[in-house]
């Protein structure tokens, strides 16, 4: 009957939504802030999340200790929108792919195995070359400069192994030489590829 289907629907989205809580770390997460400052700088807002364990997908965004925010710095300082902050590749890497396995094992070792055939032609892995050459620190940004419609936008992530990130980059390139365009952009005075 209808109600009886209703039910075990209700059932099973319940139980799927309960282990993504679980999975994700956000059923140990005890509070949440939010705050908000203008200044001279202009308007800057800031999230916190207090967590009772650092597991799942909440584990990625806990700072190492030490790191110091600089990526503010490397913005064009007419930039309307600024999102920066911390967070580690290799547990979002590890958060995913057990996250997916559990979803549906089945479209996993598919998605596995394309993974493994480019990793094998590359000679890298992904987690443990790339992503891990990589971090924590991130930033986004947008500015429109002049009366632009569309803004420029950028996305800056720390690296932390210049030479393994340009190393693998050029295996990149080399194996999709006729697909893609690479180019060169100065902005600042620093060179970008």
């Amino acid at each position: 009957d209808a109600a009886g289907g209703a039910e075990l629907l209700s059932r099973a989205v319940n139980e799927t939504f309960r282990d993504l809580l679980e999975l994700s770390g956000l059923d140990a997460v005890e509070s949440i802030g939010f705050g908000c400052d203008l200044d001279g700088a202009g308007l800057r807002d800031r999230l916190y999340f207090r967590s009772t364990e650092d597991r799942g997908l909440m584990a990625s965004f806990r700072a190492p200790d030490g790191v110091e925010i600089r990526a503010h710095e490397l913005v064009p300082a007419d930039c309307g929108m600024f999102a920066g902050g911390v967070y580690n590749l290799v547990g979002t890497y590890d958060w995913m792919t057990g996250y997916l396995s559990k979803l549906d094992p089945r479209e996993w070792e598919s998605m596995a195995t394309m993974i493994r055939d480019l990793e094998q032609r590359l000679g890298v892995s992904l987690r443990d070359d790339l992503l891990a050459s990589l971090g924590p620190e991130y930033a986004m940004y947008a500015a429109f400069p002049g009366q632009a419609v569309i803004p420029d936008a950028g996305l800056l992530i720390q690296v932390r192994d210049a030479s393994r990130v340009k190393e693998i980059l050029g295996a990149i390139t080399e194996e999709y030489a006729g697909d893609m365009r690479i180019g060169k952009l100065e902005s600042d005075g620093h060179l970008l590829r």
